[in-house]
C-alpha cells in the first residue's frame, strides 16, 4: 500500500481497499471516462476531494457489464494553490504495461536540473498519447501556457532554525540567485559561455562550502537544497524556507495534515505533511528538512486558439 496516504490524512489505507470501500468512494465523486476501442474497457478516475488541497484518487479499468473493478488503483491526491510554468516537459511509461505509473520530466524556467513527478490525473494522456506528448516537445513561443501543478508529499519531516541573515546578507543573495537565473536562461538558449560560467561559479561555491564545513555546522552553512534520492527520480531529500503554512483536516478521517508553501533553491513548493510526522511546529521564515515526493498533473487540453 502506498505509504504516503499518510501525508493527506489517510494513516490507516487498509481499510480502503475492499470492493465495498471502493464503491463507497466513487459514489458522488467526480469522475472522467475513456473508451478504449481495441479492448472494449473504459478507463476511469473518481476523485473526492477531503479538504483543502487534499483526497483520494481510484482509477483504472472497469466493465460496465459486470461492474467489475478491474485493475483499480487508489492514490493519495494532492493540488497546488500555484501553477509552473516549465519550458518542456517528456513522458516516461511503457506501452506494454498497461496499468503502471506514468512519469513527467520537466524543468522550470529558472531552475537547472530537471525534476520528476508521477502523474495523476491520466484521461488526457489516455485520450490522445501522441497529442499529450508532442505538447511537452513544443517551443514555448507556440504555446505560452505550458504549465505542471506539481506537490510533494511528505512522511518525514523536522523544523530547522534559519540561517542567520540580516539586510545586506539578503540583499546579496538575491544579487546572486538573480546572476545564476541569468546563466541558466543563458544556458537554456544554447549559450556555450553562459555553461563555463555556471560551471565556475558551482565549483567556487562547493570549495566555499568545504571550508566553511571544517568551522561550522552544516544547517549553518548550507541554507537550502533539493537533490533526488537513490534511483526513484520523484523522490528527493529537501531543505527550505517556509513561507508559509496552515493545518487543514481531512474531512474523511479526522486527522491533521500541514500544508507548507516551502522556497527550495528558489523553487515554490507546495508541500503536505501529518502532523503526526513533523518534529516541531511551523512558522514562517523557519526551515523545513525531510524528504518528499512529487506528483501532481499536466495542465493540458487538446484545444488550440
Amino acid at each position: 500500500m502506498n505509504i504516503y496516504f499518510r501525508a493527506v490524512g489517510f494513516s490507516t489505507p487498509d481499510s480502503m481497499t475492499s470492493k465495498h470501500a471502493k464503491k463507497q468512494i466513487i459514489e458522488g465523486s467526480n469522475k472522467k471516462f475513456v473508451d478504449n476501442q481495441h479492448t472494449g474497457k473504459t478507463y476511469m478516475e473518481a476523485l473526492r476531494m477531503c479538504g483543502d488541497g487534499i483526497g483520494i484518487m481510484i482509477k483504472g479499468n472497469i466493465t460496465h457489464e459486470t461492474e467489475d473493478y478491474e485493475g483499480i488503483d487508489i492514490i493519495p491526491y494532492a493540488v497546488s494553490t500555484h501553477n509552473t510554468n516549465c519550458l518542456k516537459y517528456d513522458v516516461d511509461f511503457d506501452e506494454s504495461f498497461e496499468d503502471q505509473s506514468i512519469m513527467i520530466y520537466y524543468q522550470e524556467e529558472n531552475f537547472e536540473s530537471e525534476l520528476t513527478f508521477l502523474l495523476q490525473e491520466e484521461v488526457a494522456f489516455k485520450s490522445n498519447k501522441e497529442a499529450f506528448i508532442a505538447h511537452g516537445q513544443e517551443d514555448k513561443i507556440f504555446n505560452k501556457e505550458k504549465m505542471v501543478n506539481v506537490s510533494a508529499l511528505s512522511i518525514d519531516g523536522t523544523v530547522v532554525l534559519p540561517t542567520f541573515k540580516n539586510e545586506l546578507s539578503d540583499e546579496l543573495q538575491k544579487i546572486e540567485e538573480d546572476y545564476v537565473k541569468h546563466l541558466i536562461n543563458r544556458l537554456k538558449s544554447g549559450d556555450l559561455l553562459a555553461e563555463e560560467l555556471l560551471k565556475s561559479y558551482e565549483e567556487e561555491t562547493t570549495e566555499l562550502i568545504r571550508e566553511r564545513l571544517h568551522e561550522e555546522d552544516f544547517l549553518t552553512v548550507i541554507e537550502s537544497y533539493f537533490m533526488p534520492e537513490d534511483e526513484n527520480a520523484f523522490t528527493y531529500s529537501l531543505l527550505g524556507t517556509i513561507e508559509d503554512f496552515k493545518e487543514i483536516t481531512n474531512s474523511a478521517t479526522g486527522e491533521i495534515i500541514y500544508k507548507l508553501l516551502v522556497d527550495v533553491t528558489g523553487i515554490k513548493l507546495q508541500l503536505y505533511i501529518n502532523k503526526q510526522d513533523l518534529v516541531g511546529v511551523p512558522s514562517k521564515s523557519m526551515r523545513f528538512l525531510g524528504s518528499c515526493r512529487l506528483q501532481g498533473n499536466v495542465l493540458y487540453t487538446n484545444n488550440k486558439n
